[in-house]
C-alpha cells in the first residue's frame, strides 16, 4: 500500500512545480488603471469644473503611465537573469500598491466630497513624475554596465 503512494508523490511534486508562478516566464510590468479616462477640456474654464480638472489628471496619469511602462521595458530588457527580472516586476508592483495607499491617504482629506476624485487623480499623476525620475539613474546605470 505504501508503494504506489510513494510512487505517485514525485509525480505530483513535479506536476506542482510546473504551475508554480516561478517556473511562468517573467513579462515587462505594465501598468493598467481602473478607470474610463475622461476627457481634458479645451477651455480654461471647463477644465476648472470638478469634471474637467479630474479629466485633464486623468490624462496625464495615461501619459506618465506609458512613459512609465516604456521605462520599466527599457529596464526589464537589460536586466540579464530572470532573477532580477522577477525581482523589478515585484518592486514595481510594490510601488504601485505603494502608489494606490498613498494617494488614497490623501484623497481622504476630501473624503465624500466632490474633490475626492481629483485630489486622488493628481496625486497618481504626481507620484508617477517622481517614478519616472526614481527610474532613470537604475536606466542608466543597467546602459553603463551594457556598455
Amino acid at each position: 500500500m505504501r508503494a504506489p503512494a510513494l510512487l505517485v508523490l514525485p509525480v505530483l511534486l513535479v506536476g506542482c512545480a510546473a504551475w508554480s508562478p516561478l517556473a511562468q516566464p517573467v513579462a515587462p510590468p505594465t501598468i493598467e488603471e481602473q478607470f474610463t479616462p475622461l476627457p481634458c477640456p479645451r477651455t480654461r474654464a471647463a477644465r476648472g469644473t470638478t469634471v474637467g480638472a479630474e479629466g485633464c489628471a486623468e490624462q496625464r496619469i495615461l501619459r506618465t503611465d506609458a512613459a512609465i511602462d516604456a521605462r520599466a521595458a527599457a529596464i526589464f530588457g537589460l536586466l540579464r537573469d530572470e532573477t532580477a527580472k522577477r525581482r523589478f516586476v515585484a518592486a514595481e508592483r510594490a510601488w504601485l500598491a505603494y502608489r494606490k495607499a498613498s494617494c488614497t491617504s490623501v484623497a481622504d482629506v476630501y473624503r465624500s466630497g466632490s474633490v475626492q476624485p481629483v485630489a486622488f487623480a493628481d496625486c497618481v499623476a504626481q507620484r508617477n513624475v517622481e517614478h519616472l525620475r526614481d527610474l532613470a539613474p537604475f536606466e542608466a546605470f543597467l546602459r553603463r554596465l551594457r556598455g
